[in-house]
This record gives structure tokens, C-alpha cells and sequence, in this order.
């Protein structure tokens, strides 16, 4: 097992992979700040498997989606000394709509005392009427989707209960499949349904990988594919960090003089985004008393809730 410098040296040594990969409207310091942030909250992650844990923060660079926010895209865990990226169901809806052929996105939960009919044939309809006392709706049967195309058509799929929870990785307990909060739990329900209608559709490349991987995720294959897909990363001439910032320095919280954080390039952008006062920025670096790593966080915290639309 690799300790958490070996695992985080090897993520900055190989940020040239990572830049390759990446879609434009994301940079490989930022990338480098949410494999720390996972770190930071779930410390058996610098423990597990380096390779995989490099091939799980490489497939999430691939499709363009951030890791462990408050946007709920994707998620890293570990089992059994390996990391694992799960794709959330917000990630496979925003994947979707990146995708030039998709127009509109819709997944649902069907529950027994709902009133549900599908048909299928020349004119496929589905029919879902739930039930209004929510505490009444009984227990989750299945759950469908629908993708409408651009081009006028469109493409739906229900999965009964059954077939949703064989789809379910072996180490589902320790993903959201597991959470205690339910409504977590039914968003897996409907992204296993999306994922099976998104299959059938035109995709974008990103798409694409992103229904590979999840069906990678649901085979049980997926600790040996990201352990692969990190070795191919490796860039061979760069195996430790000789210059700059390590990732393993970032992790200490060493506390950064707090007049130098209004020029951070990361801090910089973030405030320009939620054009926040100078006054309020000052309030935010004393509050955090210099941690940079903190005040970032925050910012994108405060980001996504200003871009949610409730």
C-alpha cells in the first residue's frame, strides 16, 4: 500500500496526463484540488491502490466531471484497497445535455400505489400518474427514463426493482446505492434506468465513456480497468515531484499569507464569479485564517448553490 505523499507525489508527477484529457472549461489545478479535497474526507482513499486511484481521478478527467462537489456529478470511494469513481445521476444528466443530439432529459422512480402503464410497439407511451400523499406512494417497483432528441424522436426504458438492483456494484454499501438518505438512493434507481436509455441514443465521446464506465461499475471490473487506465497514464521520466508545490505540502494546511489569497489565480476567478465584495472576501480569509485549500472549498460551495436553481 502507498502512504498518502506516495499517492498524492504520483498525481502531481502525472498532471501532463491529466491536462491531455481534460475538456477546456476545466484545468488540471482544479482537478488537483478536488483529488485532495477527496483525500482530506475520506483519508483510506491515500491508503488504497495509487494506480487505481490515479485511473479513477484519469476517468473522471476523461468525461469532464468534478469529483466530490456540491454539484453531486461524481463520487470516489474505496473498497478493498482500491478507489472507485461512481458517476452520479446529476453527472449522466449533465453528460447528457452536453451531448449535441440531446434536447431533454427525464427520469422517474415508480412506486406500487402509483398509477403506471407502458406500452411498446410502433407508438412506445408511457403513462406515470403518482400517487399525491407521498407517504402513501408504498414501496419503489422500478424506475424509467426518457431522452428526447433533438431531432424530434425519442427513447424511453423502465427497469423493474429487480433488474436496477442486480445492477448494483458488489461494494454497493459503501456508495451512495447505500446511503441512508433515500431520496440518494432513488437517483441511482433512475441513473441505472437513464444509463440503459442513453445506451440506445446518440452520444457524445464523453457520454460515451461515461456509460462504459458505469456498466464497468455494475460488472465488478472496474478497480482492474482504473488500475490499468492509471499505468497507462504514468509518464515515465516524472515518478516524484522534484519542483514546486507538492500536493503532499497542500494536505499539511500550511496557511498562506492572507494578503497574497486575493491574487490567487483560483481565488481570483471564483470571486469574479459570484462577484463577491472585498469586504466579504476579507471576512472569508479570516475566518479560514489563511488556509487556502478551506477558502476554496467555500467559494465552490458557494458557487454551486448560486448556479442550483432552488
Amino acid at each position: 500500500m502507498a502512504d498518502q505523499t506516495t499517492a498524492l507525489q504520483l498525481f502531481e508527477a502525472n498532471k501532463v496526463s491529466f491536462e491531455k484529457v481534460l475538456p477546456n472549461h476545466m484545468t488540471p489545478d482544479r482537478m488537483t484540488r478536488l483529488a485532495l479535497g477527496c483525500i482530506k474526507r475520506n483519508p483510506k482513499l491515500a491508503q488504497s491502490d495509487p494506480m487505481a486511484f490515479l485511473g479513477a481521478i484519469m476517468q473522471a478527467c476523461s468525461v469532464g466531471l468534478e469529483i466530490d462537489t456540491p454539484l453531486g456529478h461524481c463520487y470516489m470511494v474505496p473498497h478493498k484497497g482500491k478507489a472507485s469513481l461512481i458517476i452520479g445521476y446529476k453527472g449522466m444528466i449533465e453528460l447528457a445535455y452536453r451531448s449535441q443530439s440531446v434536447a431533454q432529459v427525464t427520469s422517474h422512480v415508480v412506486f406500487e400505489n402509483d398509477v403506471f402503464a407502458i406500452e411498446y410497439g410502433t407508438e412506445e407511451k408511457i403513462k406515470h400518474v403518482p400517487c399525491i400523499d407521498g407517504d402513501e406512494r408504498g414501496k419503489a417497483i422500478g424506475a424509467y427514463a426518457v431522452v428526447s432528441l433533438k431531432s424530434g424522436g425519442k427513447i424511453q426504458r423502465f427497469l423493474p426493482i429487480k433488474e436496477i438492483l442486480s445492477a448494483r456494484p458488489s461494494h454497493w454499501q459503501k456508495t451512495p446505492w447505500g446511503d441512508k438518505n433515500e431520496h440518494v438512493v432513488h437517483e441511482m434507481y433512475m441513473k441505472t434506468a437513464l444509463r440503459r436509455t442513453l445506451k440506445t441514443s446518440p452520444q457524445s465521446t464523453e457520454l460515451a465513456k461515461a456509460v462504459h464506465h458505469d456498466e464497468m461499475q455494475a460488472s465488478g471490473h472496474i478497480a482492474k480497468f482504473n488500475r490499468e487506465l492509471g499505468e497507462a497514464a504514468m509518464v515515465a521520466e516524472a515518478t516524484v515531484v522534484e519542483q514546486g508545490e507538492s500536493l503532499a505540502d497542500m494536505i499539511n494546511d500550511k496557511p498562506t499569507e492572507p494578503s497574497e489569497l486575493p491574487n490567487d489565480p483560483e481565488i481570483k476567478r471564483l470571486v469574479e464569479s459570484l462577484n463577491m465584495p472585498d469586504k466579504d472576501l476579507e471576512a472569508l480569509i479570516g475566518a479560514y485564517e489563511g488556509d487556502k485549500s478551506g477558502i476554496i472549498d467555500d467559494l465552490n460551495d458557494q458557487l454551486a448553490k448560486a448556479s442550483s436553481p432552488n
